[in-house]
């Protein structure tokens, strides 16, 4: 082979790969073929994407000692998700004034009642810290889209505290939640209260 055979060779296949590239892929048939256009029913996570975004929400490490200074007559309401969106049921923290009915909402990601790592550490230095300053504590079970809503500033704590049912009345018999129930409870120290 000479440089010349070898130089048509390199020509050659570029050109077929060229003309490979342009030609259509597939048989007559699979060409005539329609692909209908998919439309998908929203999920409840597209829905929640698409609010807007109607109030701040904080950080229960940094900002509740803050915000537990000016609220007058605290209470706080644990919501801890139906379903888990980790592989932990994580709870989000609403404090709320019994005389102004101001709300603040805490949303997941700091604390757990499940596990022996840093979320339940956390949770335990937050009710240390509710205990001292006598703050009554609900815990209730939510569903986790409405939860997504409030995390996110999307929806109202007066709407979705309609929809949200005690702890101890949850349907549900999986061992998570005997977990759970035994951790709230000594945490909490029958500080249980569902207000």
């Amino acid at each position: 082979m000479g440089l010349n055979d070898f130089g048509l060779s390199i020509l050659a296949g570029f050109l077929a790969n060229r003309f490979d590239f342009l030609k259509p892929k597939g048989t007559p048939a699979q060409m005539n073929e329609v692909i209908p256009d998919v439309i998908e029913e929203p999920d409840k996570f597209s829905l929640s994407a698409n609010l807007p975004i109607k109030f701040k929400t904080f950080d229960v490490w940094s900002d509740l000692d803050k915000l537990l200074k000016v609220v007058k007559e605290p209470k706080i309401s644990v919501l801890i998700e139906e379903q888990p969106s980790t592989y932990y049921r994580l709870p989000s923290l609403v404090l709320e004034s019994r005389i102004t009915d101001e709300w603040y909402v805490f949303p997941r990601g700091r604390i757990s009642f499940e596990g022996n790592g840093g979320g339940i550490q956390n949770a335990e230095v937050i009710f240390n810290q509710l205990k001292e300053e006598n703050v009554s504590v609900g815990v209730w079970v939510i569903d986790q889209a409405l939860l997504d809503r409030l995390d996110n500033g999307q929806e109202f704590w007066p709407t979705i505290r309609l929809q949200i049912v005690p702890f101890l009345a949850a349907p549900s018999s999986e061992y998570s939640w005997t977990e759970i129930q035994r951790n709230v409870a000594k945490l909490t120290e029958f500080h249980l209260t569902n207000y």
